[in-house]
């Protein structure tokens, strides 16, 4: 198979699902096809699902690097004390949180306290 990870048997393939894209856009065909995917689309689905660009635009650079060994621009600045003790909230909030709990609304708290202070932390850098 591709990297040699896996032995070459006929009780094993590997099957895709077609995509096109239309200009800059990902578009899912939603048919399955032999072969392994040819690229990532993390980005495409990470921005459908509401990720900030700048976060995004990050990843693409830092998976590349891992790619082609390409520099990445740095971004990282000293951090303020209000980014600082907000970053320590959200952590604390999160250990605070009983995993064990059925009720439990681990979307909501990722939407509601994680995702909004990643969002801040990024448009001030």
């Amino acid at each position: 198979m591709q990297l040699g990870l896996l032995p070459t048997t006929g009780m094993l393939s590997f099957l895709t699902l077609e995509t096109a894209m239309d200009r800059d856009e990902l578009v899912f065909l939603y048919q399955l096809k032999e072969g392994i995917c040819q690229s990532s689309y993390a980005a495409n689905i990470a921005t459908l699902a509401g990720l900030p660009t700048s976060l995004v635009q990050r990843a693409v650079e830092v998976s590349e690097y891992y790619r082609t060994g390409k520099p990445i621009k740095r971004i990282d600045k000293a951090s303020s004390d209000e980014q600082a003790k907000r970053c320590q909230s959200v952590v604390e909030k999160f250990l605070s949180l009983e995993l064990e709990d059925k009720d439990l609304d681990l979307q909501g708290f990722m939407k509601d306290e994680l995702l909004p202070s990643a969002g801040e932390l990024l448009n001030r850098s």
